[in-house]
């Protein structure tokens, strides 16, 4: 038997400048077949080869790559042609298959620095969000092209993506997707003063012929910005100079309407200017209940925020979890997600969100779920002592999988307590969720004719059905409507669920935390239920189960909410499965609620509701913001907040 030679140990390493040693290989670029048994064999002859007519990507020992101290973004490991080349390769590396993501595609230059790259930033091949480990185990990634295969592991470079553009912010100016975002104090905020500070930023920035100057005026305006009383400005957003010189322009317009109507002014590109700011204590977040997970969800989003994202799967680890793919379920989620699967993905983004929106030194006034989100709402404010343990228990309780969808037993036992004739349920269950454009009220007269027809769910101009699929589809031709297919199927929110309320409260019933700060928490608002008196384990069980097992008014809660004060809502989850409703139900009731998703775009709409935040006066982590590092003089003072 062949030995198994030994792992090639080369590192590939990204260089903005070629080292004197460093050998040029021209022919090795582009999208061109690139001979690697060559260029390993003299890599491992001690060689420093650039590739590509610009020599950006250098091949070398790993060792001699330490000893010069260059990162690699990843470390070629193994290299086979012929039969069985994946096993054979991965054997070189000391891998297993279980280990690697195996991807068919040509083995050109441009194909393994793009799988280099996504190593580097810990950018999943496949669904392109965060490539979650298990502890302790590093990414390996096949390249595979014919009888060819190449392995690949992460390296310890951890370089700016364009996303972050030359520092940790979340901008990327012309050569990525985020705009810039450039704060105007407004230190006087009345219509003439904010006109004179705009027109003075468009000469500011029609003066400036670099994109360092760029980053220092941005810079000192959100210095400048700390200085202001209430921290009252207005925010342009733009992808270069010329960009912000027209949204300024553009505000321009429309600031004195603003004023008169007493509206907050918006441009398509996320520029904001709020003639009243609301500030933080306004503020409230609403997660989202299931149903809003999807493939992809967060993709992006890890690149401006990689350390949050690696220190969070850490956590995770710590709780005995592989990593984020147990909360994120993003294989679940590229097939038919189950209820349980889609619970626990939807919890899983609200909380990562929630976290990310904390480190970011937002504190919202209030919080209130929809659905299912009112877990996600106890999970993410550290209400459980342990809320990760609810990942494994949703996915195997029978409450999520047979009850209350699945195959429906607790509307089949529901049914058989509700009629004399068995036989008239036999088979299975045929169950319908609809949306139908009609207030709740306008349909409740008619469901004494289908008794196995139900409303699940009111939220303002539009009402959820949910029941036995032949009585939803008469009920709402007699209504003479249309009605939208939910691909989800749940029996929540009706009598079929409210008969397993004891099950639901016991599921939720979980020991609090005991590091909890309870006077730190917003003002939780819960559907169904007011706890009174001590946020204890049972309180929290019980709320949760009374929004679960009983219909639900949505557009009840939220007007609840806004008579208590809040007017900015913001969706922590994936999608925007609130902030449409929300919009809906202000329109209905003829107030204005700003409703702002946080998920989405690879970061662009995260980036725009801190932008209309950032113009309400809403605390927040200004550095965020930020296009380049600070000087070395201003390096030395501490990042301030905003403060409402």
């Amino acid at each position: 038997m062949q030995d198994t030679p030994a792992p090639l140990r080369l590192a590939l390493c990204a260089i903005e400048q070629l080292p004197p040693q460093a050998i040029l290989v021209p022919d090795a670029n582009g999208d061109k077949e690139i001979d690697w048994p060559l260029l390993c064999q003299r890599a491992l002859a001690g060689e420093w080869l650039a590739l590509g007519a610009e020599g950006k990507l250098l091949l070398l020992p790993a060792l001699a790559a330490a000893q010069a101290r260059l990162h690699p973004l990843a470390l070629l490991q193994g290299l086979v042609d012929g039969d069985n080349a994946i096993h054979r390769a991965l054997a070189q590396a000391k891998r297993t298959t279980a280990e690697a993501e195996i991807l068919f595609e040509p083995l050109t230059l441009a194909a393994v620095l793009e799988q280099a790259q996504s190593l580097s930033s810990r950018t999943h091949p496949v669904h392109g969000g965060f490539w979650s480990m298990p502890p302790h185990q590093a990414r390996v990634l096949v390249l595979v092209q014919g009888h060819r295969a190449l392995v690949l592991t992460q390296g310890t470079a951890r370089p700016a993506t364009p996303l972050c553009g030359r520092n940790s912010g979340i901008n990327s100016g012309s050569n990525g997707a985020l705009p810039y975002v450039l704060p105007v104090p407004l230190p006087e905020p009345d219509w003439p003063s904010i006109q004179r500070r705009l027109s003075a930023t468009q000469q500011k920035l029609a003066a400036i012929d670099s994109t360092d100057e760029l980053h220092a005026l941005i810079n000192q305006a959100l210095d400048a910005l700390a200085q202001v009383p209430g921290h009252r400005c207005l925010v342009l957003m733009g992808q270069d100079k010329a960009e912000l010189i027209a949204e300024a322009d553009a505000l321009s317009w429309g600031i004195a309407q603003s004023f008169r109507d007493d509206k907050e002014l918006i441009s398509p590109s996320g520029s904001a200017f709020s003639p009243n700011p609301i500030g933080d204590k306004g503020l409230a977040l609403v997660f989202p209940g299931v149903g809003t997970a999807s493939h992809g969800m967060l993709a992006g989003l890890h690149l401006p925020f990689g350390d949050f994202f690696v220190q969070l799967e850490q956590q995770l680890h710590e709780r005995g979890l592989i990593g984020l793919d147990d909360i994120l379920r993003p294989s679940a989620l590229s097939h038919r997600p189950s209820l349980a699967e889609q619970a626990v993905a939807g919890v899983g983004a609200s909380f990562v969100l929630f976290k990310l929106l904390e480190k970011l030194g937002i504190r919202p006034a209030f919080a209130l779920g929809y659905s299912m989100g009112e877990a996600a709402m106890a999970a993410a404010l550290g209400l459980w002592q342990d809320p990760f343990a609810l990942v494994h228990e949703t996915l195997q309780s029978s409450l999520f999988t047979e009850e209350v969808s699945g195959s429906l037993r607790a509307a089949r036992r529901y049914w058989m307590q509700q009629t004399e004739d068995a036989a008239e349920i036999d088979g299975d269950i045929h169950w319908q969720n609809l949306v139908v454009r009609l207030p709740a009220d306008a349909i409740r007269p008619h469901l004494a004719e289908f008794p196995r027809a139900y409303i699940a769910i009111a939220q303002g101009p539009s009402t959820v059905l949910a029941g036995d699929e032949a009585q939803c589809k008469a009920l709402v031709k007699r209504l003479g409507k249309r009605a939208i297919n939910s691909e989800l199927v749940t029996a929540m929110h009706t009598p079929v669920a409210q008969a397993l309320h004891d099950h639901i409260r016991a599921f939720y019933t979980r020991p609090t935390s005991t590091d909890m700060d309870r006077a730190a928490l917003p003002q939780l608002l819960w559907a169904n239920a007011e706890p009174q008196g001590e946020l204890d384990a049972e309180a929290i069980g019980g709320a949760i189960a009374a929004c679960f097992s009983e219909e639900l008014d949505f557009g009840a809660l939220v007007t609840r909410a806004r008579k208590q004060g809040a007017r900015i809502f913001v969706e922590v989850g994936a999608g925007r499965q609130t902030s449409g409703l929300i919009e809906a139900i202000g329109d209905a009731n003829n107030t204005e609620l700003l409703a702002l998703p946080t998920e989405g775009q690879g970061g662009k709409t995260l980036l725009k509701t801190l932008a209309r935040l950032l113009a309400h006066g809403v605390s927040m982590d200004v550095s965020i913001f930020r296009p380049a590092p600070l000087a070395p003089e201003t390096q030395q003072q501490p990042e301030q907040q905003t403060k409402a």
